[in-house]
């Protein structure tokens, strides 16, 4: 038989990342649509969204991430020139930023 968990989920569609405002160029903000989608399938909590959207990032694109998911938040970040993407999927904000090329050894 069909399990009820199984069932649900064919028929709630898929959300999508729509982004608002970036200055990423086409590929990258499909990249960045699918990594998004898919650590919110994956994951409820905003922080371990957060961190699988950054470390997907970090490993498949290389650089320094980081990823802001909420509700209701403000921000003002520095970021590497086309490496940054502000939008909403289901009822949350994501802000996700390339801030450099690495990490600072001090």
């Amino acid at each position: 038989g069909l399990n009820m968990s199984e069932e649900k989920k064919e028929e709630e569609p898929k959300k999508r990342f729509i982004e608002d405002v970036s200055d990423m160029d086409e590929k990258l903000k499909l990249k960045v649509a699918d990594v998004i989608s898919a650590a919110f399938e994956k994951y409820s909590k905003e922080t371990e969204i957060a961190a699988e959207i950054r470390n997907r990032m970090e490993s498949d694109m290389s650089g320094v991430w980081n990823c802001v998911i909420g509700k209701s938040f403000g921000a003002h970040v520095l970021h590497m020139t086309k490496n940054y993407v502000f939008g909403k999927i289901y009822k949350h904000h994501v802000l996700l930023w390339k801030a450099g090329n690495q990490l600072n050894s001090n």
